[in-house]
């Protein structure tokens, strides 16, 4: 009967009149011949007859049966509903057989971010808006072309399960301030080391010596965070997320490559993990519909700690001047481009990539993702967010012996002096030698790693040796001894 009230007059069954009633009432006894769209006159006269039965059983008053049976019938049958179909079908997958009820889902917002979600063919965006007053989704567009069988937009890409890249960080330099090993001005080695054997690299190639808290996570620096996760232990962080009932999967053990989106999870995982940011590091269950609910309620960071971190996070002012706290990340070999934002009311996830996972050239974070999340909050009303003094949050108290570790690679005994770091060398591969002078061996027999494979060196003299490239290229060399000792550069082969 719901059904089809909205395909014969345009509304729910709940709001029927009479004469609507009667008609519904007429069309089981002959569908084609008393479609009101094309045989008017005899649908007409079928639903008055029904209409004057229903007035001589005194189901309805004479005033009304008059004012019912000289209504004209619909002249055309209304579109079946297509709205918000993603939402709906993950609503019905969670409380199969259930009417839910109503969704919270702003039309207006919901038809905006359907028009400015377009993304290059082959790609597809998917946007999410949580509004953390109440905790209600807001806004659900799981694909940004629904119809398209190319590039697969029935998936839900809100609930795929992708690698995270760098939208993960926030949260593990967080759990270090939690600990006190760190506040937003700590200052931190952002040179290549290695980590059982795992040597991150950023993602613009370069390292910056000593930076502090604060700049290692507006740029996205990979080695901070890694050592960081190192040390918190990355199954207590996966714990943590877990504990929230946030979706965070991986192949065997948590290892450290989850600070780097070595993991899957989804973005509506995602946007719920962020609203703790406007809940004083508390997560709670976000609302898709009545009844329907996702997220357990679970303390991820303490409440300085959650405004410190946002704090850093606020340093993007959008087109139009708005003050949101924002995060981009970018998968391993550019297969998914995220931006998070949150100002003090919202929280907008936006992902863009392919249905298959392959790379998409050029993809990043920081310009598809951010483009369309900028457009999002233009369209939101403005809630900004007043940062407050993120010196040191007042429940810290430094580690010292952590904070020293944290340098160690700029302390450590253990170096290469040459070749520099960034150094170009022109020779031809595999008829040339560089030089590879190590300082600090303390007359032990180092190991060397050429692009992470375990290499041996000639050996020239007392902490020099030879090295002879095989290609062209970048390259990163590392030496490690048997203290835990390591330092690594990189040289770029040219060819002469």
């Amino acid at each position: 009967m719901r059904a089809a009230s909205f395909w014969l007059v345009g509304h729910d069954a709940d709001v029927l009149g009479p004469e609507e009633v009667a008609l519904l009432l007429a069309l089981p006894r002959a569908p084609t011949r008393l479609r009101p769209d094309r045989y008017a006159k005899s649908a007409a006269c079928v639903r008055n007859r029904i209409l004057q039965t229903m007035h001589a059983k005194g189901y309805i008053e004479q005033r009304c049966y008059v004012h019912a049976c000289g209504q004209p019938v619909p002249s055309m049958l209304h579109p079946r509903p297509y709205k918000i179909p993603h939402l709906c079908q993950w609503i019905r997958s969670m409380q199969p057989g259930v009417d839910s009820g109503r969704v919270f889902v702003n039309v207006g917002l919901q038809a905006y971010i359907e028009r400015v979600a377009q993304v290059e063919r082959g790609t597809m965006a998917a946007v999410m808006v949580v509004d953390t007053h109440n905790q209600e989704v807001i806004a659900y567009l799981g694909s940004s072309d629904r119809m398209s069988e190319e590039d697969k937009g029935y998936v839900d890409y809100i609930q795929a399960k992708r690698s995270p890249g760098s939208v993960l960080k926030p949260f593990i330099y967080a759990m270090a301030m939690d600990r006190g090993l760190i506040d937003a001005h700590t200052r931190v080695c952002d040179k290549r080391r290695v980590f059982s054997g795992y040597m991150p690299g950023n993602f613009d190639q370069r390292t910056r010596s000593t930076v502090s808290i604060k700049e290692a996570l507006r740029l996205s620096l990979n080695t901070p965070v890694v050592y960081l996760c190192d040390v918190v232990g990355a199954e207590e962080f996966v714990e943590v997320l877990r504990g929230t009932g946030a979706v965070i999967e991986f192949v065997g053990e948590p290892s450290l490559s989850i600070a780097l989106g070595g993991c899957g999870t989804t973005l509506a995982s995602l946007v719920f993990l962020y609203t703790c940011f406007n809940h004083d590091g508390v997560c709670h269950p976000i609302k898709y519909a009545d009844g329907v609910t996702f997220g357990l309620c679970n303390t991820v960071m303490a409440p300085m700690t959650a405004k410190a971190i946002k704090n850093i996070l606020m340093h993007k002012e959008l087109a139009d001047g708005g003050n949101v706290a924002i995060k981009t990340g970018t998968s391993h070999g550019q297969r998914d481009g995220w931006c998070l934002g949150v100002d003090g009311r919202f929280v907008v996830g936006v992902w863009v990539g392919c249905h298959s996972g392959r790379r998409v050239e050029g993809l990043v974070g920081a310009c598809q993702a951010l483009t369309i999340l900028e457009r999002v909050f233009a369209y939101l009303p403005r809630f900004d967010y007043v940062c407050s003094d993120d010196s040191v949050c007042p429940h810290t108290v430094l580690n010292i012996e952590h904070q020293e570790r944290l340098l160690s690679v700029d302390k450590g005994q253990l170096r290469i002096d040459h070749p520099q770091d960034q150094s170009v060398f022109v020779c031809t591969p595999g008829a040339c030698k560089i030089s590879v002078v190590v300082r600090g061996l303390e007359a032990q027999t180092p190991m060397f790693t050429i692009d992470d494979q375990v290499e041996e060196l000639e050996v020239c003299s007392e902490g020099e040796y030879m090295w002879r490239p095989k290609a062209v290229g970048i390259h990163t060399i590392s030496v490690l001894d048997g203290f835990g000792g390591r330092d690594a550069v990189q040289v770029c082969v040219v060819d002469s």
